[in-house]
């Protein structure tokens, strides 16, 4: 494994897994790689706390020709550029933590990134990030990836952004919500009011 804190995997059926489940979605993560389905990625499973699978298999950099660079073997500590394609595994996990009452989707980042809130952005919440109206664009932080790794760096980045457009509001908020998932959109239904 990579040098990052990745532990080894442990036997699926010691946290409840079907083993021959699991290793025919390796196998069909790796035919599709090696059909042409995707140039390379991981496949990562945990349960209870747990890494049950790690693979990753193909091209991670490089695997166009005009890219001009050597071709990289993806590697366990290989970092994806996945910007919103992640978005929904982040809305069922705060919609997680807002049925624990851990957090609420309606709550500034600003209470979670102290200074955040400078350049007029002390209003914009975790819903706005996860429905896409927080009118920062950040193409400076997406165009280093070499700090993507420095959380310090990252936070910086976030807190000095200035809002580039203005935010968006598609809807109205009221006190029973609906998260749905839909491919790879997550938005809160409003209970009364949709615009």
């Amino acid at each position: 494994m990579g040098k990052f804190p990745y532990e080894e995997p442990v036997e699926p059926n010691s946290v409840g897994m079907n083993g021959r489940k699991l290793n025919q979605a390796v196998s069909k993560f790796r035919n599709q790689n090696s059909s042409g389905v995707f140039p390379g990625g991981q496949l990562v499973v945990r349960r209870q706390g747990k890494l049950v699978i790690n693979e990753v298999c193909g091209v991670g950099r490089g695997w166009r020709k005009e890219e001009g660079i050597t071709p990289l073997q993806v590697q366990p500590d290989t970092p994806f550029v996945g910007l919103s394609a992640g978005k929904p595994i982040a809305a069922v996990a705060i919609a997680i933590l807002e049925e624990r009452g851990v957090l609420e989707a309606e709550t500034p980042i600003a209470e979670w990134i102290p200074g955040f809130e400078i350049y007029g952005k002390g209003d914009i919440t975790i819903l706005d990030v996860l429905t896409h109206r927080t009118g920062l664009e950040l193409p400076d932080l997406i165009a280093s990836r070499e700090i993507w790794h420095d959380r310090e760096a990252l936070l910086h980045q976030l807190i000095e952004a200035k809002p580039t457009r203005g935010r968006a509001n598609h809807f109205t908020l009221c006190n029973k919500k609906i998260i749905n998932i839909s491919g790879n959109n997550a938005f809160v239904n409003d209970c009364r009011t949709s615009k």
